[in-house]
């Protein structure tokens, strides 16, 4: 598939910066909303209306665009407003909608999670701006670092390292808040939820959590320091996108998936699939 090259004269100091941006051919009339820090192969990526694309650092991400895994491969997407997704191997996920304005930091994030296993960390925006939809419940963050593991039978899994996640199963709305150093399980029906504490093991450091929740190793290597806290240019770390020329509020096209208002979370609040 053919690849765009922009490149932008920007002046800085009495010099010449240019700044090159990778994206697919027909996707310059949408503004990108994020782009990929780190990457492993076998990690495609499909924009509205456009064709299956490999992604590679500093590839550009598109809101409504379905981002794919192998197996053994994974990906590490940073948003405009500093949120950091990791993406592991086997995974599948639609990056729903994002709105952002950087004068503000406010704006929505909804990411449509399919299968696989992630790790989150939230950005610039208040904590109630994101939400992950998953196939048998909705999870709502609240200022958190945390990792997600959705199965093929569509249960779901949540293990919070700081801030708290609030659960809304796809069956009767029963809210669960999920804490620090807890698990979250929804089960594939999407009608019972509960939460409990990680075992000792997990507990200490994101590291501990991050090793006790992915054994498998399917989010990829991270760096941590000797405390188990993500070290400087660990990736989850290194959350600085490159200078591009992007609107100030990005929104998806009103007849792509995710255009609509994303549900609101808690008060009696309606899942939507």
């Amino acid at each position: 598939m053919k690849r765009m090259t922009r490149t932008l004269s920007i002046a800085c100091a009495g010099a010449l910066l240019l700044v090159v941006s990778h994206a697919p051919a027909g996707a310059q009339q949408t503004a990108a909303i994020g782009s990929v820090n780190e990457v492993r192969s076998d990690a495609f990526g499909t924009p509205p209306g456009l064709q299956r694309r490999a992604l590679a650092v500093q590839s550009d991400v598109f809101a409504s665009e379905r981002i794919e895994t192998g197996r053994d491969a994974w990906a590490q997407l940073s948003f405009r407003d500093a949120t950091s997704f990791r993406v592991g191997g086997g995974s599948t996920v639609v990056l729903d909608r994002f709105i952002y304005d950087p004068d503000k930091k406010a704006g929505e994030l909804t990411i449509g999670v399919t299968e696989g296993v992630f790790r989150f960390v939230t950005g610039t925006m208040k904590s109630e701006s994101y939400r992950i939809r998953t196939p048998s419940a909705l999870i709502g963050v609240r200022g958190t670092d945390f990792v997600l593991a959705v199965a093929p039978n569509g249960s779901v899994r949540v293990a919070v390292n700081s801030g708290a996640v609030e659960i809304i199963p796809r069956v009767g709305n029963r809210a669960i808040i999920v804490l620090p150093q807890n698990l979250g399980t929804v089960d594939s029906t999407g009608a019972n939820a509960e939460t409990q504490p990680v075992p000792d093991s997990a507990k200490g450091s994101v590291k501990s959590l991050v090793e006790w929740f992915d054994p498998e190793g399917s989010l990829g290597p991270m760096v941590f320091d000797s405390a188990g806290k993500d070290a400087p240019g660990g990736g989850l770390s290194n959350q600085t996108l490159r200078d591009v020329s992007i609107p100030t509020v990005i929104r998806p096209p009103s007849n792509m998936p995710g255009g609509g208002a994303p549900p609101k979370l808690g008060g009696g609040s309606t899942f939507k699939k």
